[in-house]
C-alpha cells in the first residue's frame, strides 16, 4: 500500500466528491456549519477518524450522518430521510476507486438537539490498498 493513500485528507477529498450532489450538495467533514440555510432541507456529515494503518493495506470505518430537516409539525422527514440513504447505497455501489473500498455496516437514528434535525448515522467501512 501506498502510505500517502492513508492521508486521512486525500480520503476526507475522495468522500466528499462521492457525496457532494449525489446525496446532498451540503457536504462537510467533522462537524456541522456554523449556519445552516434556511433553504436547505438535508446535509451529510462525514467523520473519518477511525483509520488504521496495516502496512500492506488500511482499514478503518467512516460515519456518515445524513441530516434532514423536521418537517413543519417536528416530525421526522422520513421521505428525504430515505433519498439520501438511497443515494448513499447508490454512491457507494458506483465507486470504482481503486484505491478506496467502501461498504456499509450498521445504521442507527439519532437527533441532534444542537440543530434540532434528525439523523440517520450509516457506518461505512474502508479498505485503502
Amino acid at each position: 500500500m501506498e502510505k500517502n493513500n492513508i492521508n486521512v485528507s486525500e480520503i476526507e477529498t475522495f468522500i466528499e466528491s462521492i457525496f457532494r450532489s449525489v446525496i446532498s450538495n451540503q457536504v462537510y467533514a467533522d462537524d456541522i456549519p456554523n449556519s445552516i440555510s434556511d433553504d436547505w432541507n438535508d446535509m451529510v456529515i462525514f467523520d473519518c477518524s477511525n483509520i488504521h494503518d496495516n502496512d500492506a493495506l488500511g482499514t478503518g470505518f467512516i460515519l456518515v450522518y445524513l441530516y434532514a430537516r423536521p418537517l413543519s409539525d417536528g416530525s421526522k422527514n422520513v421521505k428525504t430521510m430515505s433519498a439520501m440513504e438511497k443515494a448513499l447505497n447508490t454512491a457507494i455501489a458506483a465507486t470504482s476507486n481503486g484505491t478506496y473500498r467502501l461498504s456499509r455496516s450498521d445504521l442507527w437514528t439519532d437527533f441532534d438537539a444542537r440543530c434540532k434535525w434528525h439523523t440517520n448515522v450509516v457506518k461505512l467501512n474502508i479498505t485503502i490498498v
